[in-house]
């Protein structure tokens, strides 16, 4: 106990010395608070939860056929969504990836009551480009939904063959037509027979998501289900 209130006081005192703001408003953040103050958290859109997601449905239509299909935020063309997302891939900050994907576990903990997952695979970066980043966004947000759902990260079998330019500054028409998937799989035993999620950071025309679950598909008795933690409100149905 005394222990416990030493680490307080000591964080108190960092706090009037170094104090942590919100990194998306600025505000200083109180101790129980991280990475987002209580007021910026509270205003994340957060999309209706399905298991089944009507918007992913409309999306993938005809293209593949998934056990589970989830979304976490709506993304408007400006406001805190796009914003934060710029800060995980583009300003260096995968605390926040963590941080968001610890808090969409909890929110499908909440609403599904059990995990219907055995693991997560994050869509795979090209090495050269997660180099250059020095991490992949995706596997940020992976690993904050593997701590509250208790179930691993695999990223050593869905892998990225061609490296290709960012999908962000690509037209509809370019992020579906390639003839031949940038993905492909190795270590394929294993997630043999498990029942995996596979994780984008965004789904707009879901090119991505549908060249990885092409690729995992291979894999002898895999069940796949399929997430994206945001969606542009433009992008056909949201709610």
């Amino acid at each position: 106990m005394m222990k416990q209130k030493l680490i307080v006081g000591l964080k108190a005192l960092l706090h009037l010395i170094y104090p942590q703001q919100c990194l998306y408003c600025q505000w200083d953040l109180l101790h129980q608070e991280e990475i987002l103050c209580t007021h910026c958290r509270l205003r994340l859109p957060k999309v209706t939860f399905f298991p089944h997601h009507p918007s992913l449905k409309n999306i993938f239509f005809g293209r593949c056929e998934w056990q589970f299909g989830i979304l976490f935020l709506r993304m408007e063309k400006s406001g805190i969504v796009k914003s934060l997302l710029h800060d995980i891939k583009y300003r260096n900050h995968p605390e926040l990836g963590t941080y968001l994907g610890k808090l969409w576990a909890m929110d499908c903990l909440r609403k599904m009551g059990s995990v219907p997952w055995d693991c997560i695979v994050p869509v795979p970066l090209h090495p050269k480009k997660q180099r250059k980043r020095g991490y992949n966004q995706c596997t940020t947000i992976a690993n904050g939904m593997s701590v509250i759902l208790g179930i691993p990260v695999i990223e050593n079998v869905l892998i990225r063959q061609e490296a290709g330019m960012s999908q962000t500054f690509q037209s509809r028409w370019g992020r579906n037509n390639k003839t031949s998937n940038p993905f492909a799989v190795q270590n394929e035993q294993l997630l043999c027979g498990k029942r995996i999620l596979v994780l984008d950071d965004v789904v707009t025309t879901g090119a991505t998501l549908v060249y990885c679950y092409s690729a995992l598909k291979e894999i002898q008795g895999v069940q796949l289900s399929i997430s994206a933690m945001a969606i542009p409100v433009h992008n056909r149905i949201v709610v």
